[in-house]
């Protein structure tokens, strides 16, 4: 069954730490997602994620023109990052379950762990299943590109090569003849 991500109820965050006392936070305002998977508990599910890079939003026009700039995201030139994952059960006993996938940033792909912190599936209005999940992971900048720094007059670096991912995720089955009409279109 295919299952599209409700972007009403769902939610993209980062943060990262800024001038070594500080954490920034944003969100990007546009993405998508699909999973899709013939079981229940999701053993054999598939994840695939859009996100736009020049919808990052950090609540500072000026930080957000940085980072869509080439210093950043260069959203001009690579206007989506994508995520590519499939899904991994919790072990017997302990563990959680986790998303073992690609993420691609300005066209640098690297292998990414995001971890399913909470997971539940339940039904939605019109009794079909949906699935609400809490994800974290987290990034070295660094590693997709995204090098800019700088020494702040305090001798330490402007910002944390770690980004920490927090994701709301909210899937709605798509009907069945939705799906074919999807695929045919």
């Amino acid at each position: 069954m295919k299952f599209k991500l409700d972007t009403n109820s769902s939610i993209v965050q980062f943060a990262v730490g800024h001038l070594a006392a500080s954490t920034v936070k944003g969100k990007f305002q546009r993405y998508n997602s699909e999973l899709e998977t013939t079981t229940e508990n999701l053993s054999d599910a598939v994840f695939s994620v859009w996100i736009d890079t020049d919808s990052v939003d950090t609540s500072s026009t000026q930080r957000d023109k940085h980072l869509r700039s080439a210093d950043f995201f260069n959203c001009a030139k690579y206007p989506k990052m994508t995520f590519e994952g499939v899904y991994i059960p919790a072990g017997k006993g302990a563990g959680k379950a986790r998303i073992d996938g690609a993420l691609t940033i300005k066209n640098i792909t690297r292998n990414t762990v995001l971890t399913v912190e909470n997971e539940t599936m339940t039904t939605d209005a019109h009794n079909m299943p949906k699935y609400i999940m809490d994800i974290t992971g987290n990034v070295n900048r660094k590693d997709f590109g995204l090098r800019w720094n700088a020494i702040s007059e305090f001798g330490g670096l402007v910002i944390s090569d770690r980004i920490i991912m927090n994701i709301h995720a909210e899937y709605a089955a798509i009907p069945e003849h939705a799906a074919d009409t999807e695929d045919t279109a």
